[in-house]
């Protein structure tokens, strides 16, 4: 029967690019609610609905204008259905994966993202606001944590500056390459550290991961002997160990799978033992930089949950690697 279930939703997703789950509450203080399957096929997001009778329409229609735009909603945005007031759409946090759309999960694993579809009340009234009305006011918001955009800036930007001052005195010379390929220097890397910053917290989208993967691609085919430091910039303030942020590990499992960083054999290569490239006076007791990589990738769970259990046993702090 449960393989069934999950066959039903495959030729769903083959025949209307999405399957529509819809769930009956467990009591009388619960709402009903439906969700879609499918949307991570198209590097989009989930989207989730409770109360409304005609949730599997609108997440139907909601679900082919992300197609047609080829993005994603914006966090807050109001969309018009054709109903006498538009719905709000906004990003939604882990608690929609860990209690909602546990089917998508099953399909697809914990690495796409979930939009919440708001419908109003009959007086245009969202849940969360004051006044609205039963059953929606009754609905769970669930509204991801939002980033200041210009403090988060300011954190990549200062940790860019402290990676700058952190090389130096290292026993092996630095390169920051940046974007234009015409200033990358002559060479195959050969006794070149080049840091590479893989993320920022102000920008850790699908479409970003993806845009840090195929610049990776390149970047290790033109320098195939140089040793390479992964970094996220903008955490380095926070006491919490990247790892410990949920946006950060889903966001470094998309670009490990974009970049072909998802074989631990690969990585390894890359940002691990690197083959013998790394002497004696880069070991992990000198400088945990170049061989930190592999165990950070392995901690945001890129090569499945037993090494990431076994990479945070020895978990010791990185910050932005």
């Amino acid at each position: 029967m449960r393989q069934d279930f999950y066959n039903d939703i495959a030729r769903d997703i083959a025949r209307n690019k999405r399957s529509i789950i819809c769930v009956a509450p467990d009591s009388p203080n619960d709402s009903p609610f439906c969700y879609t399957i499918g949307n991570q096929q198209l590097d989009l997001p989930e989207l989730l609905m409770f109360v409304s009778p005609k949730a599997g329409g609108i997440l139907n229609v909601l679900s082919e204008r992300m197609i047609e735009r080829g993005r994603a909603f914006d966090d807050g945005e109001l969309v018009d259905c054709g109903g006498k007031f538009p719905v709000r759409i906004i990003n939604a946090d882990e608690r929609a994966k860990n209690e909602f759309t546990i089917q998508a999960g099953e399909v697809f694993g914990q690495d796409y993202e979930v939009q919440q579809v708001l419908a109003p009340d009959r007086s245009g009234r969202f849940p969360g606001e004051p006044g609205c009305d039963a059953p929606y006011k009754d609905v769970p918001v669930l509204q991801a944590r939002t980033e200041n955009p210009g403090e988060a800036r300011e954190a990549v930007e200062r940790d860019a500056r402290g990676i700058v001052r952190g090389m130096r005195g290292l026993p092996i010379p630095t390169q920051f390459i940046g974007a234009d390929e015409s200033e990358w220097p002559a060479g195959d890397g050969d006794r070149m550290m080049a840091p590479f910053t893989m993320g920022t917290r102000d920008a850790l989208t699908k479409g970003e991961a993806r845009f840090a993967a195929k610049f990776w691609r390149k970047f290790t085919a033109r320098y195939p002997k140089a040793i390479f430091m992964l970094t996220i910039l903008g955490y380095d303030a926070d006491p919490r160990e990247l790892h410990e942020f949920p946006e950060v590990c889903r966001y470094v499992r998309w670009w490990a799978r974009f970049a072909g960083m998802d074989d631990p054999v690969v990585a390894d290569r890359w940002v691990g033992t690197g083959e013998g490239r790394l002497d004696p006076p880069l070991s992990p007791e000198d400088y945990p930089g170049p061989t930190a990589g592999v165990g950070f990738l392995a901690g945001c769970g890129v090569f499945g949950e037993a090494m990431r259990q076994e990479a945070l046993r020895n978990v010791r702090p990185t910050r932005s690697n």
